[in-house]
């Protein structure tokens, strides 16, 4: 009789042990262990302890485990908002300011505001009119503009810092000529449209030489003919090209972006840089030309009606390796930069980023944001600069020249920004900064 209670305790006790095991049996994966060990030899006598069945047997509960997700890292960004002040201290302003005018009736004519001596003088002189397109040459002694005139053709002009040197060529603005950017201090790189095939100037206009540079010189260049999306980036010393390429794929000839590294000289790719979306937009060399920046974008379908837009600035060396990229997606729900600068010393980026934690096209809040390529940090300056507002530098890399607007006023204010002393000043209603002199 006392083996059968034995036996039956032991059948019971297996059950409960098997009933606990199962708790933890929830679709889980349990390794599999093989053990050796030596074969078990019984002994003729058992030695038992007698077991009183009517005791209680309390179960441990079951365990809980909570599982905690690690968030993703979010970029940081340095806040360095600025104090506005009536005026900057005029410690460090020197040079020239390019100022364009908003107002209608004074359009006919741009400024240079001597910082120094609060002084300014109107430019262009006649027959020529409405100034516009400025870019200036990396070293600050000389802007060029495109211009209309009363008499003749519209102009090219490259103009000296102080005025006292001035040269003119005459361009056919039915075919969209317009100085894009410098290419040094001597060349001027130019766009033209030409059918069928459109095309690059590259002219001196210290010495009038001009060298054509063709679009079918660049292999897998993306075929749509926007001027936006067709702009090749040369950097200064004329030997690599960057622009937007695309592969045809698919039974329906789709297009894959990519961003094309080309040597000129050897006529050979570099580097291919994958790209997220459709498009690539300002490619810009940096003034040694060591390096060369890009926005990335990519447009993402999301539950509302509208797509998200997520933007990164991107930065890259002259074989294609990436250096760095922003993150603003950890940041934002929605992010685009319409532009960005280079400093003159080559250290720094200056952009403006445009963000929302909503999607559609509400709740988007301008803010000037400077990468400094030296440790990678981001920093924003608490300003609301306007969507395309130019970011003109000083030559000494301390001061940034902007502009905002109301839009419900239809107004623009221009103001310089010292991102030394963390302070701004409003310089001008109703115009534009668009270049600095020395």
């Amino acid at each position: 009789m006392k083996k059968r209670k034995i036996f039956t305790l032991c059948c019971f006790l297996g059950l409960l042990i098997s009933g606990c095991n199962g708790a933890f049996d929830s679709g889980q994966i349990v390794p599999t262990y093989t053990i050796t060990t030596p074969p078990l030899v019984l002994t003729p006598t058992i030695t038992h302890t007698p077991v009183n069945l009517t005791s209680t047997i309390t179960l441990e509960p079951s365990m809980t485990v909570t599982v905690t997700e690690t968030p993703a890292p979010v970029m940081p960004i340095q806040m360095k908002c600025v104090d506005m002040v009536a005026s900057l201290p005029p410690e460090g302003l020197t040079g020239k300011l390019i100022i364009e005018y908003q107002k209608y009736e004074l359009s006919d004519k741009a400024l240079l505001k001597n910082l120094e001596t609060d002084s300014e003088q109107l430019f262009p002189p006649d027959p020529y009119f409405a100034p516009g397109h400025f870019i200036v040459s990396p070293d600050r002694n000389w802007f060029a503009f495109l211009t209309g005139s009363k008499v003749g053709n519209d102009a090219i002009i490259v103009q000296s810092a102080n005025g006292s040197q001035r040269f003119v060529y005459p361009v056919d603005y039915q075919k969209w000529n317009w100085a894009n950017y410098w290419l040094d201090n001597e060349w001027l790189v130019l766009q033209k449209y030409d059918q069928p095939y459109d095309s690059f100037i590259l002219l001196n206009p210290f010495t009038g030489q001009q060298k054509p540079v063709e679009y079918r010189d660049f292999p897998e260049l993306y075929p749509e003919d926007w001027a936006w999306e067709r702009i090749v980036s040369f950097d200064p010393s004329f030997i690599l090209a960057a622009y937007l390429g695309a592969d045809v794929v698919g039974k329906y000839e789709s297009y894959v972006m990519k961003l094309v590294l080309w040597d000129m000289v050897n006529e050979q790719k570099v580097a291919e840089l994958p790209l997220f979306g459709y498009s690539l937009r300002f490619v810009r060399w940096s003034p040694d030309g060591e390096r060369f920046a890009y926005v990335n974008g990519l447009k993402i379908k999301s539950p509302s009606p509208d797509s998200l837009f997520q933007a990164d600035l991107v930065l890259a060396d002259r074989k294609g390796n990436i250096l760095y990229q922003t993150d603003f997606p950890s940041v934002y729900t929605q992010s685009d930069i319409p532009g960005f600068e280079w400093s003159t010393d080559g250290r720094y980026l200056a952009f403006v980023l445009e963000a929302s934690d909503l999607p559609g096209r509400d709740g988007f809040v301008n803010h000037l944001m400077v990468l400094d390529t030296a440790d990678f940090s981001v920093a924003d300056y608490c300003l609301s600069p306007a969507q395309f507002s130019s970011l003109v530098w000083s030559p000494d890399s301390r001061f940034l020249a902007i502009y905002s607007e109301d839009k419900e006023e239809k107004t623009v204010q221009a103001m310089l920004v010292d991102l030394v002393t963390l302070q701004a000043s409003v310089i001008g209603e109703n115009v534009i900064p668009y270049g600095w002199l020395k």
